[in-house]
């Protein structure tokens, strides 16, 4: 992820649910293999409960996998007849894939004056 942010537990399990369940749905050989790398970094910081704080160190093409896939699992969340829930998720994983980009509200307006 672009900007340093420490992860909690749950945004490990969101990460994770999320990742895991698009990982089936890959069928391009690369991106399967890069989200399987960050998967098992994942698992590695659910597994160990010692590690604090949480820093996900992905390279840029295993960021750029991660963030195309968690846009398609919140893209099926929240698909016509989705639950409140499935958008609350989907909501709170857009936030952590767009703080890890480095995004901000103002994104849109800074790339429109080119900054």
């Amino acid at each position: 992820m672009g900007r340093q942010r420490s992860l909690t537990r749950s945004d490990l399990e969101l990460l994770h649910e999320a990742l895991s369940y698009m990982r089936r749905r890959v069928f391009d050989q690369a991106e399967s293999v890069r989200i399987k790398g960050v998967l098992d970094r994942i698992e590695e910081m659910l597994l160990d409960p010692t590690t604090e704080p949480r820093f996900l160190r992905i390279s840029p093409p295993e960021q750029e996998a991660m963030e195309r896939q968690v846009e398609s699992f919140c893209v099926e969340l929240t698909h016509r007849g989705g639950s409140e829930a499935g958008r609350q998720q989907a909501s709170r994983l857009r936030r952590l894939i767009g703080a890890g980009a480095g995004s901000s509200r103002l994104g849109w307006f800074r790339r429109l004056f080119g900054r």
